[in-house]
């Protein structure tokens, strides 16, 4: 596998990779390379993020129009990026001048539509099985440049491998091979391709961590409340707040205002080890426990259920609050980087998203 390094501008790749020629050749004198490891353990998976260039997609383009660029773009037409869309817990997609589009959680429906993944599987948010031919549906429109790339394209998504082998004629070849693997698999202890998981793609994180940058004004502390209760925890200094969670299952609330009172409330949480954010005008007269049960019961429009990492509501005063989610990395360590924008409001109050009561009923 070879890496382009941006800083020094030249491709770099380590001891004993694999290359396309090599494939391409059907001689099989590279598989005892150390980069043969990567393709015959399928490294999408594992996969944390990927970042998306879409070279046909212009930036004044809305994806949620009927015939935009972003639905139009060939990169949804492509074997191999369905796996670079499906193994990957986070997909950030960007224009051809590196503006970024959405990600695929908050264009989600969209995704949905162009490839008829359901959000179960693009979300990773439910750990039902996914069956061998709704996989296989979901490649039937793609293309590849090479008929071998038809079935190669399929192995990870399988759960199965295949020797790779790419020649004349071997398009037919390759496909009776993978359905014959298929075949060999199922009831298998070691993998049955016909009760593959998509959780399993997954490497979940054990901690999250969450960085908001404020600007308070010097007369308006921020309130914790209720910090008895175990679970999220809330750090705060001058410059910005943090919000920790010891694994998937939390959430946390915080209402911020503006001069007028008037209130908006965002919570932050983690859903079957997917990142998601709500944003909401209607907090409960300034009640953090009340708004907190609202998206902890599904009453909030976009609860945790749709695991959107986008979001934006219009305020009473005919402004914008958005709220947006971006993963990065601080002190060595996973950091999401929760920016909030609505000009003239600050943080009032802090809290946790969850109740003990709660969970015992």
């Amino acid at each position: 596998m070879r890496l382009l390094n941006v800083k020094k501008m030249v491709v770099e790749w380590a001891d004993e990779e694999v290359t396309f020629q090599e494939l391409k050749s059907g001689l099989e004198n590279f598989q005892h390379k150390k980069g043969y490891a990567k393709i015959q353990k399928l490294y999408y998976r594992d996969s944390q993020v990927c970042y998306t260039y879409l070279a046909d997609v212009s930036a004044d383009d809305n994806p949620f129009n009927e015939g935009s660029e972003f639905r139009r773009s060939t990169w949804f037409t492509r074997g191999w990026t369905l796996q670079e869309l499906v193994a990957p817990l986070y997909v950030t997609f960007f224009d051809r001048d590196w503006n970024e589009i959405g990600t695929k959680s908050s264009l989600q429906s969209i995704i949905t539509e162009l490839t008829g993944i359901p959000a179960r599987v693009l979300l990773m948010n439910h750990a039902g099985t996914i069956t061998v031919a709704e996989r296989q549906a979901w490649v039937g429109s793609r293309e590849t440049s090479v008929p071998e790339d038809e079935a190669y394209c399929l192995m990870g998504l399988l759960g199965v491998r295949i020797p790779v082998k790419y020649g004349e004629e071997e398009g037919e070849e390759a496909t009776r091979k993978l359905h014959a693997e298929i075949e060999r698999r199922k009831g298998s202890s070691s993998g049955d391709p016909s009760n593959f998981d998509v959780s399993s793609w997954m490497k979940p994180e054990r901690e999250y961590r969450f960085v908001l940058p404020i600007q308070q004004p010097p007369s308006e502390a921020i309130r914790i409340e209720y910090p008895e209760v175990k679970g999220p925890v809330w750090t705060i200094n001058d410059h910005e707040m943090g919000l920790w969670f010891g694994g998937s299952g939390n959430c946390a609330t915080a209402i911020f205002k503006n001069k007028d009172d008037l209130r908006f409330a965002i919570c932050l949480g983690v859903h079957n080890y997917n990142v998601w954010c709500g944003l909401t005008t209607d907090c409960e007269g300034g009640d953090l426990k009340a708004v907190s049960a609202a998206y902890w019961h599904g009453d909030k429009q976009g609860d945790r259920w749709g695991n959107m990492d986008r979001r934006g509501v219009y305020l009473p005063n005919g402004e914008v609050a958005r709220l947006a989610i971006k993963k990065g990395r601080r002190n060595g360590k996973r950091v999401f980087f929760a920016e909030v924008h609505a000009e003239g409001f600050w943080v009032e109050k802090v809290g946790p998203g969850v109740f003990p009561d709660w969970l015992d009923g």
